[in-house]
């Protein structure tokens, strides 16, 4: 069961809903002790509760996003989530508010963006519309809790249940729209719509096509047209789903089809987690626009390759010039490290100094050397944190860090040797940039 303790502050928190928080910042919601805002909206203190050493799973009901614009709404896909009990991974994340609910509960959860994101999903960096509240809003209802054994009972008699309702759907689904139509011996539907005039691909060609892919209930999944990236592979080769693969060794250029795959040559019981459910049929469109020899792709692929590459020796030869020129236009009279680091402190620290292996925290407002911004922790109004010489950092933030103590500020020049090198990141950053970077040093937490 959970701690007295823990069930009395819930209870506290039902008998204050909607009352004022003692945090202004959001109204309404109750703030723990390690930065997790949180409004329950239902609390059954007798009811089951998840420990850690249970070994259990929540089965839940989650939404996410923010109050203007969800990234995923479960009231409108119906989905619920098995997920295992977890330990938190840093104080104030979501394990931690799942932790104050038992089964039946429902609540509220705000929790910092950039954590989230960067900690927990190991995302690159932190999605636009967080960027400038820094707020994760996650609407939670705990539907049951189970264990391992129960779930995979429950798993299998949904599975065969799932097994006899898309024998059903895909019936019904010919009916309505294809009533004529045939298997292919594997049992697929290949129906044309256009017939196209080109050449039929040879085994070996390289084969240009667009595509969509739908469930049967009209759900899209993905169209290259929409994204604007043709798709290529090789005839005679799998590319996505056995049905897939199948269909498209039957098009000449030109030709436009429905392909209609049931499961068993697609993602069969297994799914696509958090995508296709098992035992789904698929819909393709697909349409061929071109086909090359080999040969031809090759040498295409080889004349791109090389084009590449000069425009990227080109950028690798113009970082030194947009340096130079930004330190003779910006009077900068500090010498360079060994590095190529610049360092130019604007604000002497009298704290803590940072040195190798010390976490620290920090707030920063990052440029390209032209004024170009790709990134600050200002607009989210919350500081990052990480530790010096881990790897979590480009090298020239360790580098610069070391060098400054607690209440200390710097601008930093950033050569892409010591940066993001030939990558290119966020659309904003391209490959070989150097960057600018103000940065303040709020705390520092010893190595121990």
């Amino acid at each position: 069961m959970k701690l007295k303790l823990i069930q009395a502050f819930l209870v506290l928190a039902v008998a204050a809903l909607f009352m004022t928080s003692c945090d202004n910042s959001h109204p309404g919601f109750t703030k723990n002790e390690n930065g997790v805002y949180y409004k329950v909206i239902s609390h059954d203190e007798n009811a089951e509760a998840v420990t850690a050493d249970s070994g259990m799973f929540y089965r839940l009901t989650m939404s996410y996003g923010n109050p203007d614009t969800l990234i995923f709404d479960a009231s409108q896909s119906g989905e619920t989530f098995d997920l295992p009990f977890t330990e938190s991974i840093y104080k104030g994340d979501i394990n931690e508010g799942l932790s104050l609910l038992n089964k039946g509960d429902s609540a509220v959860f705000i929790i910092k963006a950039d954590s989230f994101f960067l900690k927990t999903a190991r995302a690159p960096e932190v999605p636009e519309m967080f960027k400038e509240t820094n707020d994760l809003y996650f609407w939670v209802n705990i539907e049951d809790i189970v264990s391992a054994e129960e779930l995979e009972a429950q798993m299998q008699v949904e599975l065969e249940q799932r097994k006899g309702l898309e024998l059903a759907d895909l019936a019904l689904y010919l009916s309505k729209n294809y009533p004529d139509a045939t298997p292919t011996e594997s049992g697929m539907f290949i129906i044309k719509n256009k017939n196209g005039k080109g050449k039929m691909p040879k085994d070996g060609d390289i084969m240009s096509f667009d595509f969509s892919v739908s469930l049967i209930s009209g759900e899209s999944l993905y169209d290259s047209k929409q994204a604007g990236r043709p798709m290529e592979t090789e005839k005679g080769k799998p590319f996505d789903t056995e049905g897939f693969s199948e269909g498209i060794n039957t098009l000449k250029v030109g030709d436009e089809a429905i392909f209609i795959v049931p499961s068993k040559l697609a993602f069969k019981e297994q799914g696509r987690p958090g995508i296709i459910q098992p035992y789904t049929s698929l819909i393709y469109g697909v349409t061929l626009n071109s086909v090359k020899t080999k040969a031809q792709h090759e040498k295409e692929q080889a004349e791109q390759k090389v084009k590449a590459e000069a425009e990227t020796a080109k950028l690798q030869d113009q970082e030194a010039i947009t340096i130079a020129k930004y330190i003779k236009d910006n009077n900068v009279t500090v010498a360079p490290t060994a590095s190529g680091l610049y360092y130019i402190e604007t604000a002497e620290g009298t704290g803590e100094q940072a040195a190798s292996g010390d976490k620290v925290k920090v707030h920063y407002h990052g440029t390209l050397l032209d004024g170009t911004k790709f990134d600050s922790s200002y607009d989210r109004d919350s500081p990052f944190e990480f530790t010096i010489d881990r790897g979590q950092v480009i090298k020239g933030w360790d580098e610069a860090l070391a060098l400054m103590k607690v209440g200390g500020k710097a601008t930093i020049i950033v050569p892409s040797s010591i940066g993001y090198g030939a990558r290119a990141r966020g659309g904003v950053i391209h490959a070989y940039a150097p960057l600018k970077f103000d940065v303040e040093l709020l705390e520092v937490t010893k190595a121990e």
